[in-house]
């Protein structure tokens, strides 16, 4: 994401900007400590809905999201994507030859194109989507995720903050469950411990009013190295 994210020009910021999502423009690159996110999915209290943390139970909520990721949290919460087959998107953005949407083909397109139209845009969100957004272990996208982007001027109104945070709790009731690799945005889970777990005490909230949203903007890897 970060990679993809250097290769932008000004005009292809701008339109990620004029969609609604250019905070996902502000993450920077951190490392991933998969024993500390295993460790806080473990903690994760299915009845409760809540990560037991020192004995505490604390919840992550769209608020946490807004603040940490600044992505748009109004309006109906999403959990999935409509399942509608979009066959005009998905043979424009598949390679040819592919019967998937891969990461690397959406890398490719956007790195080797000047443009910054809706075609652009759509591969930026989708790539984000697959990489960050909802990761798997899958190095492709699913192809509903198109039906989220198909409105270019619609996308700012759908609650992305959602999605990233239902996916996540799904993703963290699965690995509970079956113990697999754990998926979702778990940058999005780091950083709320990170932000949640301060150093003399357990926060109530991630919100700082002298801070400008979003927090994730914040944590490179400089940040990451005081809390490892």
């Amino acid at each position: 994401m970060y990679e993809v994210i250097l290769h932008l020009s000004p005009h292809q910021k701008e339109a990620i900007e004029d969609s609604g999502l250019g905070n996902l423009l502000k993450i920077n690159k951190i490392h991933i400590d998969r024993n500390l996110c295993n460790e806080i999915t473990r903690s994760y209290d299915k009845e409760k809905k809540a990560f037991n943390i020192n004995g505490t139970f604390v919840t992550m909520t769209l608020d946490d999201i807004d603040c940490l990721l600044g992505l748009p949290s109004k309006g109906d919460e999403i959990f999935e994507a409509p399942k509608i087959n979009n066959h005009e998107l998905f043979n424009l953005y598949k390679k040819e030859g592919q019967t998937i949407i891969t990461l690397q083909a959406l890398w490719e397109a956007i790195i080797n194109s000047s443009s910054y139209d809706d075609h652009f845009i759509r591969r930026f969100i989708i790539f984000s989507i697959g990489s960050f957004i909802c990761p798997t272990t899958q190095r492709y996208v699913r192809s509903e995720y198109l039906n989220l982007v198909d409105d270019i001027d619609k996308m700012r109104e759908l609650n992305w903050s959602s999605l990233t945070l239902n996916q996540l709790l799904k993703c963290i009731l699965k690995f509970r469950e079956k113990k697999t690799n754990i998926e979702g945005n778990v940058c999005l889970l780091q950083i709320w411990y990170w932000e949640k777990v301060r150093i003399d005490k357990l926060a109530t909230t991630i919100y700082y009013s002298c801070c400008q949203r979003p927090l994730t903007q914040y944590w490179d890897k400089k940040n990451v190295g005081t809390r490892n």
